[in-house]
């Protein structure tokens, strides 16, 4: 299956972006999202856990480059594929 298959809409599946460093995103898109370093980046203001956005300029203000590094003035965001699940108000 693609990664751009239809969305399932009984399992509540979205689009959501990540923002990140660029090394880390390149170890989420290799490893997945590895929970134990979950607010590690920027904190986890609502507690640890992964933090996803419907907008990307939302997202964008996570994004971090590498100063001085190799990946100097390179950001990262990830477009995520997400099960929602089902919601409870």
């Amino acid at each position: 299956t693609g990664a751009f298959e239809p969305l399932q809409a009984d399992i509540n599946e979205v689009y959501l972006w990540h923002g990140t460093h660029v090394r880390q995103g390149l170890a989420i898109a290799q490893n997945d999202f590895d929970l134990s370093f979950a607010g590690s980046g920027a904190g986890g203001m609502l507690g640890n856990g992964i933090y996803l956005a419907e907008s990307c300029t939302k997202a964008d203000e996570y994004a971090k480059d590498e100063s001085g590094g190799y990946y100097s003035g390179v950001f990262a965001m990830l477009l995520c594929r997400v099960c929602m699940g089902s919601m409870y108000y």
